[in-house]
């Protein structure tokens, strides 16, 4: 006789669940996941260390490689409040240091284990400078099918 657990809502992702105990039970969910997965629960958001030794000399070659591709001076005088050519949109698909990190392993199945679903990098947006937006909704950009299963890093 079989008795798992078989999850009645495929459509919602498994931290937002109202079987949410249940599904991570079943999934013996080691202690690190059920942490990560009780914060996007709780807050709509996780902090994790990133899994990848040389994050750290990663990052800054990815940051020295696209610095000269940004006008920080026309930025500063002009377009601080548009970001506009302030950003790298998927630096992933021609970037070796950014698709490593768009790709890792075991962030893809950290987050494979919290949605329920096999997860995939799709875009990356590579920035030296935060937007400074008001508040906004990014949904027509950044949404997928079914929704709420996308998830930024």
């Amino acid at each position: 006789m079989n008795t798992s657990f078989v999850n009645p809502l495929p459509g919602v992702p498994d931290v937002e669940s109202p079987f949410f105990d249940e599904l991570f039970a079943q999934k013996e969910a080691s202690e690190n996941v059920l942490r990560v997965a009780r914060q996007l629960r709780e807050n709509g958001f996780a902090i994790i260390d990133f899994p990848d030794a040389e994050f750290d000399a990663r990052a800054e070659r990815i940051k020295t490689k696209f610095h000269g591709r940004f006008d920080f001076d026309h930025w500063r005088d002009e377009l601080w409040h548009k970001n506009d050519g302030m950003r790298v949109q998927d630096a992933w698909e021609t970037d070796e240091g950014v698709r490593s990190l768009a790709s890792n392993p075991q962030i893809l199945h950290l987050l494979s284990q919290l949605y329920g679903r096999r997860a995939i990098p799709f875009q990356t947006l590579n920035f030296p400078v935060g937007t400074q937006q008001p508040i906004h909704n990014d949904a027509i950009h950044f949404s997928c099918v079914p929704e709420r299963f996308m998830c930024g890093v």
